[in-house]
């Protein structure tokens, strides 16, 4: 739903791990791109959000593998 991932993105911006943990148990998408083409994960490896990063690495292990994880990391 593009409501949740844009609230995603916001509290990812905004550093607010308990609601990025929230928004991720309620379905939302660390992987879908806004409107400048930047996902969740993106935006918290371009802010150094280390806590929020571990938050989606853990979130991701069952749906990636370790090579498409690192990829993300690196991106």
């Amino acid at each position: 739903d593009q409501i949740e991932f844009q609230c995603l993105h916001a509290a990812t911006m905004f550093n607010h791990s308990s609601i990025v943990r929230a928004l991720l148990e309620a379905g939302a998408d660390p992987l879908l791109n806004n409107w400048e083409g930047m996902t969740p994960v993106d935006l918290a490896k371009e802010a150094q959000l280390e806590e929020i990063l571990d938050i989606f690495m853990k979130f991701l292990t069952s749906q990636l593998s370790e090579h498409a994880r690192q990829y993300l990391l690196k991106k």
